[in-house]
């Protein structure tokens, strides 16, 4: 795996099998569900691969569900795990591409550089007829030492202030990756005692839809076609959203594979904005109108 800045997200399945073999690279286990009801894991976890809890490797002063970490929290998460800082990863998840792009946004916006998505996640690597049981060769990780706390401006939160500015503005876009039901106040959100509709001005675009049904990314050629065709140059600014900045990550997962940098995730979510708002400053409409 390269360590370079702009390099591709996504790998397949057969190269991270041999990066995590040679000792190149560590797999991420990044399962999770936001039904706490829906069923366990789908078998055990693959080779040598640690875990990141989403809920608990998360900004400890917000109510919000889990927010991004700062890096101090995520270098606890890395040393607890017997990660060193830096050291290139591959995330996954159990159902092809969920939360594993959540938790590559985490890494990313923290400032770690050398962090791939496997695509199509487990489901992937076995539809590939790969072990579940390899012994990694011992390689040369980045050395242990004090992670680089600097500000970054890449693959960076947005805030409530920045959404609202952006939609006063008209600018960037708000892209929401909910579903299109929730997205028009069909369906009632999934967190109880929030308002369902949309942000006015959002566009929608399901996250299922910008996948294959393997749960693998469509190819960059529609994905290109798609934002282009909604106006999103490869300049264009964009902020992505979606119920609470898990499933919005696979948009910004999206642009980064089309070569858009210009993006934000606003972490808030409709976690945030859907919240009861006597206040009226957070306007939601259905696709009926205003609420």
């Amino acid at each position: 795996m390269s360590d370079a800045d702009d390099a591709f997200p996504l790998i397949d399945a057969a190269d991270a099998f041999a990066s995590v073999g040679n000792g190149r690279a560590v797999l991420v286990d990044a399962t999770w569900r936001l039904d706490q009801n829906a069923p366990p894991r789908q078998g055990p976890p693959l080779p040598g691969a640690v875990r990141f809890e989403l809920d608990e490797v998360t900004a400890e002063s917000s109510e919000l569900p889990h927010m991004a970490p700062d890096r101090l929290r995520l270098a606890q998460w890395a040393y607890e795990v017997g990660l060193p800082w830096g050291a290139p990863a591959i995330i996954y998840d159990d159902i092809g591409l969920f939360s594993a792009p959540r938790v590559w946004w985490t890494l990313r916006h923290c400032g770690w550089t050398d962090v791939r998505v496997l695509n199509g996640g487990r489901p992937a690597w076995i539809a590939a007829g790969l072990p579940l049981e390899i012994s990694p060769q011992i390689g040369d990780p980045p050395p242990d030492g004090a992670p680089d706390l600097s500000p970054r401006r890449r693959f960076s939160a947005a805030s409530l202030d920045d959404v609202k500015a952006a939609l006063r503005e008209g600018a960037p876009r708000i892209l929401d990756a909910r579903p299109a039901t929730r997205f028009a106040g069909d369906a009632p959100e999934p967190r109880g005692g929030l308002r369902s509709g949309h942000m006015p001005g959002a566009i929608n675009i399901p996250y299922k839809e910008i996948l294959t049904p393997e749960g693998e990314l469509r190819p960059v050629a529609d994905l290109d076609g798609l934002f282009s065709g909604l106006g999103l140059g490869r300049d264009s600014a964009a902020i992505a959203t979606c119920g609470s900045g898990v499933t919005a990550a696979i948009i910004i997962l999206a642009l980064e594979a089309t070569g858009r940098r210009a993006h934000s995730l606003y972490d808030g979510s409709w976690a945030e904005w859907g919240a009861p708002n006597p206040a009226g400053d957070r306007p939601v409409r259905r696709s009926a109108g205003p609420l």
